[in-house]
């Protein structure tokens, strides 16, 4: 399945945000920004997130 691992920047935080998801890049955004992860999540702190840059994988894995 297509992944995606991803950065968000917030500008009035000055800070960057890693993520990876197997949604659209699109998609996954809009859900951090209405603060669909909860009230006391990083990203839920400010409303002014952006793609800062994202690479296709061909999936999401971790070690064993």
């Amino acid at each position: 399945m297509l992944a995606f691992t991803y950065i968000l920047f917030s500008r009035k935080l000055n800070r960057y945000y890693i993520g990876s998801t197997e949604l659209e890049p699109e998609e996954r955004l809009k859900l951090h920004l209405a603060k669909n992860y909860g009230n006391k999540k990083f990203t839920s702190k400010v409303h002014d997130w952006e793609i800062f840059l994202c690479i296709e994988c061909e999936n999401i894995s971790t070690p064993q």
